[in-house]
């Protein structure tokens, strides 16, 4: 989006709440990126060095601006940011707050569904992958999109009649309609209730030596959620997962393998592997584990 601020507010597509969970006694958690990244056109033969530090979770896992529509009218323009991920992020952590005392039977669980829903699509690539999506297939689609449904999507400031409305065709209203799409896409009601309908677990390991690593990619999902075998994984703690599965033998599989299998660093590896910038623990122990994987970028989900 080129309306993006770089001076703008922070919008963290990897929230507060959720980092917080592997913060220290000092309020802070160790970051691992690779911070010196060569030039546009240049090549090195080895990637560069993976670097930790000690950041509050206020300070990473963020981008400047990442989901203001400068263009739009002013309550339209931070709207994704401040009403629509500012709700899911509040309601998302008080479920967290459940599935760490281990448990799963929530009183709302359309929450926890938004949340997985808004990780898959949150990040900088998602938000810049949708936009231009939008934007490309604006005027093809227009007719379609718009036009049957354009009295109820029509703003206070819009023309009366779509055919005024396609005719003054602007950025600002290709800015609308993502800001539009974005929001839909993360709150799929069909999308919702297949989540809603899986069968959710918290697996814990505070018998393993290894606490569980965090990425700005932290989903790790199978290609397809129909499938029999299909599970989305999330670390919500240092040692503690969130499983969705179809079935109870899924659940069982990854709990075996969690306890005795070594899946603690399966999944760590994995997580490394196909973040994108950012990887996030209690402390650097995990330094060149990391170091080793940090910056393959491997696919993640169906839609990356």
């Amino acid at each position: 989006m080129e309306s993006r601020s770089e001076n703008g507010e922070k919008h963290h597509y990897v929230p507060k709440f959720y980092l917080k969970r592997w913060a220290g006694e000092d309020g802070c958690v160790c970051e691992f990126s690779r911070p010196y990244q060569p030039k546009p056109g240049t090549t090195i033969p080895v990637k560069p060095p993976v670097k930790a530090r000690r950041l509050h979770p206020d300070g990473t896992g963020y981008l400047r601006g990442l989901n203001t529509f400068a263009r739009l009218r002013p309550e339209l323009a931070n709207y994704l940011e401040h009403r629509f991920f500012r709700l899911v992020d509040t309601k998302a952590s008080a479920m967290l707050e459940m599935f760490n005392q281990d448990c799963t039977e929530l009183p709302d669980r359309s929450s926890w569904s938004r949340f997985l829903m808004s990780q898959i699509h949150r990040s900088p690539e998602g938000i810049q992958r949708i936009g231009e999506m939008v934007e490309r297939n604006y005027e093809n689609d227009l007719e379609d999109i718009i036009r049957e449904n354009y009295d109820g999507l029509r703003g206070e400031n819009d023309p009366p009649t779509f055919e005024e409305y396609q005719i003054s065709y602007s950025q600002t209203h290709v800015d609308a309609l993502q800001l539009r799409v974005l929001s839909r896409i993360m709150d799929s009601e069909n999308v919702g209730t297949f989540l809603n309908r899986m069968r959710w677990y918290v697996i814990n390991t505070f018998k393993s030596n290894h606490p569980f690593l965090t990425s700005d990619r932290p989903l790790a999902m199978t290609n397809g959620l129909e499938r029999p075998d299909a599970h989305i994984v999330l670390p919500i703690s240092p040692f503690r997962i969130f499983v969705a599965t179809h079935s109870d033998e899924i659940s069982n599989r990854f709990d075996d393998l969690m306890q005795h299998g070594g899946g603690v660093q399966r999944l760590n590896h994995r997580i490394i592997r196909q973040a994108r910038k950012y990887v996030w623990g209690i402390d650097d122990r995990a330094l060149q584990f990391v170091e080793g994987r940090l910056g393959d970028k491997i696919p993640w989900c169906p839609w990356e």
